[in-house]
């Protein structure tokens, strides 16, 4: 299946009439059809997770439509690789509603009050700002509740906390909605993780892009029902703090 070409920059005719009233999901897939893509990243969060902007933010009150994938080296199946967070859990700066596409992916929302101990900090993000920064805070007590990211929508504030967990050939879309004034937090095991950009935030070539978007509309289109119906268990936190 091809994706058009027309992936400079330009969202040639856009959706318009009734395709703007489409859910976030369904926009989606339609401007992958319509090569519509506007750019994307490499490498975007962890190894291996592409990002693909599909409409910019409008104004404070309706941002990005994106759709994240996890390639075929992404590994965050995990909530925990080597003692630490796969993903460190983030709150956002704006509700987001998260909808699924295919494979297998979960969201995963911290509760506080009560769990294992995590250290929470300011986060500086490094696609915004260049470089990553953090400032220790508080410490806090936390435990998380998995829910599955599918074809139903996962709405969240920008005040809650969370992660993603996704098998390799996973991928979601994100619907961002009004801007939020929190402070930007993040949470880990460590007194003091380390936070490195090498390699992070790849912009993608128009060809690359390409190829990526129509690897995702390939694999959403197979799906029948957007997911698989068997899944495998995550893995649950330690009752250790976190060490492995």
């Amino acid at each position: 299946m091809e994706v058009k070409k027309d992936l400079d920059g330009s969202a040639g005719d856009g959706l318009t009439g009734a395709s703007t009233r489409l859910n976030a999901r369904a926009r989606a897939l339609t401007y992958l059809a319509a090569g519509q893509a506007l750019s994307g990243l490499e490498n975007c969060h962890v190894p291996g997770m592409y990002s693909v902007v599909l409409e910019e933010r409008e104004s404070d009150a309706k941002g990005m439509l994106r759709i994240f994938y996890a390639g075929r080296d992404c590994r965050i199946a995990n909530l925990f690789h080597a003692g630490e967070f796969s993903l460190l859990p983030h709150n956002h700066r704006q509700a987001i509603t998260l909808w699924g596409l295919f494979g297998n992916a979960f969201n995963a929302t911290a509760d506080f009050g009560g769990g294992f101990p995590v250290q929470e900090y300011r986060f500086g993000s490094a696609l915004l700002n260049g470089e990553f920064s953090l400032e220790p805070t508080r410490k806090r007590l936390a435990t998380f509740s998995l829910e599955a990211i599918d074809t139903d929508p996962i709405r969240l504030a920008a005040s809650d906390v969370h992660t993603v967990l996704a098998d390799p050939e996973s991928a979601w879309v994100v619907e961002e909605g009004a801007i939020s004034t929190l402070p930007a937090l993040c949470y880990s095991y460590r007194e003091n993780p380390s936070l490195d950009r090498a390699g992070l935030y790849k912009p993608m070539t128009r060809d690359h892009l390409s190829r990526i978007c129509n690897r995702i509309l390939t694999s959403a289109s197979e799906s029948v029902s957007g997911l698989p119906a068997n899944r495998p268990q995550s893995q649950i936190p330690p009752s250790n703090g976190g060490k492995t």
